[in-house]
């Protein structure tokens, strides 16, 4: 499947001419879920131009998994592969965005883990992992991703009068 995708992949900002990079090009175990992070820069790029740099709002990226119902809970709330995933996207859309990319909200998939209609209940995208029939469990990538918007916004407003930053506490 990787080598489908890879010889699919276009650069949209050079003519259509395919990617020589594979740099993080992987599968996620979802046969049709793939990560390759430069590709957020590059359509948010293309859509800027194409477009005439038109307000754009990102939603639903974000990184599945099969769900291992044997697997201990603490395996599955350390999901550090979906950590890494939104970190290379979100570096890329940063970049999208220093080159002018009017980009005005980004949306993770997804909040908790849920309902898919394609596959039930069996794939994982959330923030939160959901036992469903006892509890939910904040995994790492809600840990992270609180931080890392807790840090840009800090950097963003850090000169701001009357702006303060409280962060969501988790407990």
């Amino acid at each position: 499947m990787q080598s489908l995708v890879y010889h699919n992949l276009y650069d949209f900002t050079s003519n259509l001419k395919p990617v020589t990079d594979t740099f993080f090009l992987v599968q996620t175990g979802l046969d049709w879920l793939n990560v390759y992070p430069q590709g957020m820069e590059k359509i948010v790029t293309y859509v800027k131009e194409r477009y005439n740099n038109m307000p754009m709002f990102i939603t639903k990226n974000g990184y599945g998994m099969v769900d291992k119902p044997n697997v201990p809970i603490q395996e599955v709330i350390n999901d550090s592969k979906r950590v890494k995933y939104l970190a290379g996207y979100l570096d890329a859309l940063i970049v999208a965005m220093k080159k002018g990319a009017d980009v005005r909200g980004y949306f993770v998939w997804s909040l908790i883990d849920n309902f898919e209609w394609a596959v039930g209940y069996t794939s994982r995208f959330g923030l939160h992992h959901v036992d469903y029939e006892t509890s939910k469990s904040l995994k790492l990538l809600a840990i992270w991703y609180k931080n890392f918007i807790v840090e840009h916004y800090k950097t963003k407003y850090e000169n701001a009068d009357n702006v303060s930053v409280h962060p969501v506490a988790y407990s």
